[in-house]
C-alpha cells in the first residue's frame, strides 16, 4: 500500500502553465485566498510532485500535448484505487463544439477532470480549487482509515480476507505471506480454490454456500503452509450484506489452532491412559466438575455397586449411601465444594449384594494456575476388614488388660502368704548366719520382694491402660505434679544427696495425678542411674512450642547409647542386669502410655557417660 503524504501536501495545489506569468498570477490568486499552491515548470516536475502527494492539479490546456497527457495519466494510474486526484484544466474559450469534444476525448484518461473556460473570474477559480480540495480531503480520509485498518489486520496472527460472490479474494492481510509465502497483492484476484488447495476447499464449499445465503458459519479444517506442513485451523465466515439483503461477499477469519489441537489430543491420550490405569485400581474412583457433578467412575465402582452408568451420573451416587449417613456426608461434601478444601470421611457404601461395607473416602481438588478448583478426584478405599480387625484387636487388648489387672491383683494374696510364712521360717531359724536353711529363706524373701515390686508395677500399668480413650481436658498444674513426685522420692533424694532444680512450669491439659506419676518415674530413673562418687544433679524446665509445652528432665547420670533411645520405652526393656540396677523395666513404658493418652509424646536424648534428657510434649491447658 502506497504511503500517506504529510498533511501539508494533502492540501497543496500544483500549477502548470506554458507561460510563467499565467502560473504566477494563479499562484498569487491562491495565496490571496489562503490556499497553498506550488508552480511546476515542466510536466516531469509536475509528475514527481504528484507522486509525493497533492490536493489538486491546475493545468493550462496549452501545456497538455499528447506526451504530457500520457505522462500525467501514467502517474495518476499508479496511485491506489482510493485515489482520484482532481485535475482542473483551464481551456481556451470560443472553440467549435467538435474541437471541444475532441479535447474532452483526449483528456478523459486524466480521471476526475474539471474544465474551466477562459476568461475566468477570480471567485470561479478559487471556488473550483476549494471544491477540488474538499473532494481530495475525503479521499485522504478514506485512505487513512483504510491504512489504519490494514495496519491492524496485518499485525493480527490470523488470516483475514474479503472474498466476493465469485469466491475471489479482494483483500487479504499480511499474514497470508507469512503462511503461504505469497505476497497479498498476488493473492488478491485469485480464487479460494487456487489459494488454499482442493482438500480445504472441498470441506469449505458447504459453508461458503451458507455464508453467501446470509448465514454466519464456523468450522474446523486443515491447511498446508508454505513448508507443506498441515495446520489445524478454525474458520469463520461473516456475510457482507447490502441494504436490500443481498450478499456482496463475506469476511473470512482463519486462525491457527495447531498447538491447541495438539494439546487437546495429548490431553485426550493422557485421560485415556489415566482412565485405563484407574480401571485397574482396587479402589473405587471417580471425577467431578467444580460444582460436584460426577461425570466419570472407574470400572471398580460399577463392579462393586452393580449400578449402571446412567443411574450414577451427576448426583446418582447418593443412592448407594446409607440413608442415615447421607445428611452428614452431604453437609461435609457441600462444605468442601464451597471452600475448596480436601474431603475425607469414613462411611458405608452399599454393594451389589445389598450389603454395606465401610469405605474411607478422600476427595482432592484439582486446581488451575490461578488456584481455582476445576475438578475433583475421589477415591473410596474398602476398610471394612481393617475396621473389623481393629475392633477385634481393641477387644483383645481390653480382654488382655482385664486379665492382667485381675491376675496381678489375685497374685497378691498367695504372695502375701509366701511372705508371711517365709518371715515365720526366718524367726524359727534364728540369727545363725551360717545356717543353710536361713540362706534358703533369704532367697525366698528376696524373690518375694522382687515379685511384689513387679506386681505393683503391673498393677500401675493395668490401672493406666484400663481406662478407655484420652483423658478429659482438665487443667493440670505441672508445678503441683512435680511437688507430688518430689514428695514421693524425697527419701531417695536425701539418701543420695541429689540436687534437684526446676524452672517455672506451666499448666497443661491432662490429669495432674497421672502426670505426677510420670515425673516420679523420671526422677526415680535419674536417681537410680547416677554416676558412682558424683553428686546427682537433676533439672526440670519447660518450653512452649506452638500448641504444646515440651518439658525436659535432665540428669548427669551414666547415660546410654542413643541407638537405644526407642527401645527403653518398651515393656520389660532393660539395658542393665538386675544385679547392677534393680527394676522391672515397666517405669518408662508407664510414662509413655500416660503421655500418649494425653495426646502427647515422650522421647530421650543421651550420651553414655555424660547423662540423659527426657522430653515430654503435652498440649497446652484449655483457653490458654
Amino acid at each position: 500500500m502506497d504511503p500517506i503524504p504529510s498533511p501539508e501536501r494533502e492540501s497543496l495545489i500544483l500549477l502548470l502553465a506554458p507561460a510563467g506569468r499565467d502560473a504566477k498570477l494563479v499562484d498569487e490568486l491562491f495565496h490571496g485566498a489562503r490556499l497553498q499552491s506550488q508552480v511546476c515548470l515542466t510536466v516531469e516536475e509536475l509528475c514527481r510532485d504528484i507522486e509525493r502527494g497533492a490536493g489538486a492539479v491546475f493545468v493550462a490546456e496549452e501545456a497538455l500535448d499528447s506526451l504530457a497527457i500520457e505522462s500525467l495519466a501514467a502517474v495518476l494510474n499508479k496511485q491506489g484505487s482510493w485515489s482520484d486526484l482532481p485535475v482542473v484544466v483551464l481551456t481556451v474559450a470560443g472553440e467549435p463544439t467538435e474541437a471541444a469534444q475532441e479535447r474532452l476525448t483526449r483528456l478523459q484518461s486524466l480521471g476526475d477532470l474539471t474544465l474551466l473556460e477562459r476568461p475566468l473570474r477570480t471567485d470561479t477559480i478559487v471556488s473550483a480549487a476549494r471544491a477540488a480540495l474538499r473532494a481530495r480531503a475525503k479521499q485522504y480520509q478514506v485512505r487513512r482509515r483504510d491504512a489504519e485498518l490494514q495496519l491492524v489486520t496485518d499485525n493480527v496472527p490470523v488470516l483475514i480476507s474479503y472474498i466476493d460472490r465469485d469466491q475471489v479474494y479482494r483483500r487479504v492481510n499480511h499474514t497470508y505471506f507469512e503462511w503461504f509465502g505469497v505476497r497479498p497483492e498476488q493473492v488478491v484476484g485469485s480464487t479460494i480454490q487456487s489459494t488454499v488447495g482442493e482438500p480445504h476447499y472441498t470441506q469449505a464449499q458447504p459453508y461458503i454456500t451458507r455464508v453467501l445465503q446470509g448465514e454466519r458459519v464456523h468450522f474446523e479444517s486443515q491447511l498446508r503452509d508454505k513448508r507443506r506442513e498441515l495446520r489445524d485451523v478454525s474458520v469463520s465466515y461473516a456475510p457482507d450484506s447490502s441494504s436490500d439483503g443481498s450478499v456482496r461477499g463475506f469476511v473470512a477469519l482463519v486462525q491457527d489452532i495447531t498447538d491447541r489441537k495438539k494439546a487437546e489430543r495429548a490431553l485426550m491420550e493422557s485421560e485415556r491412559q489415566f482412565r485405563s490405569l484407574a480401571d485397574t485400581f482396587p479402589n473405587l474412583a471417580w471425577m467431578a466438575y467444580a460444582d460436584g457433578h460426577v461425570f466419570w467412575y472407574n470400572q471398580r465402582w460399577y463392579d462393586y455397586t452393580g449400578s449402571a452408568p446412567e443411574t450414577l451420573e451427576g448426583w446418582g451416587w447418593r443412592s448407594v449411601l446409607d440413608p442415615e449417613e447421607l445428611p452428614k456426608v452431604m453437609e461435609r461434601w457441600n462444605d468442601s465444594i464451597r471452600t475448596g478444601d480436601l474431603f475425607e470421611m469414613v462411611f458405608p457404601l452399599r454393594g451389589a449384594n445389598s450389603m454395606f461395607r465401610l469405605f474411607l473416602t478422600r476427595i482432592v481438588p484439582l486446581r488451575d494456575s490461578s488456584g481455582a478448583v476445576t475438578r475433583w478426584f475421589g477415591t473410596s478405599t474398602d476398610i471394612d476388614e481393617q475396621k473389623r480387625a481393629e475392633e477385634a484387636l481393641r477387644q483383645a487388648n481390653r480382654d488382655l488388660e482385664e486379665f492382667a489387672y485381675v491376675a496381678t491383683h489375685d497374685l497378691q494374696e498367695p504372695l502375701r502368704m509366701v511372705n508371711i510364712y517365709s518371715q515365720l521360717l526366718l524367726k524359727r531359724v534364728g540369727a545363725d548366719p551360717g545356717s543353710q536353711l536361713r540362706e534358703y529363706a533369704d532367697y525366698v524373701r528376696t524373690g518375694v520382694k522382687r515379685m511384689e515390686t513387679l506386681i505393683r508395677d503391673l498393677l500401675d500399668y493395668s490401672r493406666i491402660t484400663h481406662g478407655v480413650g484420652p483423658p478429659l481436658p482438665f487443667r493440670a498444674d505441672l508445678e503441683a505434679a512435680l511437688r507430688q513426685a518430689l514428695a514421693s522420692v524425697e527419701a531417695r533424694v536425701r539418701e543420695n544427696q541429689a540436687e534437684v532444680t526446676s524452672a517455672p512450669l506451666p499448666a497443661v491439659a491432662g490429669d495432674e495425678a497421672q502426670l505426677a506419676h510420670v515425673f516420679q518415674n523420671l526422677l526415680s530413673n535419674a536417681l537410680k542411674y547416677r554416676k558412682p562418687g558424683e553428686t546427682p544433679r537433676i533439672h526440670i524446665c519447660a518450653e512452649r512450642q506452638d500448641a504444646h509445652w515440651v518439658v525436659s528432665v535432665q540428669d548427669n547420670g551414666i547415660g546410654f547409647d542413643q541407638d537405644q533411645a526407642e527401645r527403653i520405652f518398651g515393656l520389660f526393656k532393660r539395658l542393665h542386669r538386675h544385679e547392677e540396677y534393680p527394676g522391672t523395666g515397666l517405669g518408662l513404658a508407664i510414662c509413655k502410655h500416660i503421655v500418649e493418652r494425653h495426646r502427647g509424646r515422650v522421647w530421650a536424648r543421651s550420651q553414655a557417660g555424660v547423662g540423659s534428657t527426657f522430653f515430654v510434649s503435652l498440649p497446652v491447658a484449655p483457653h490458654e
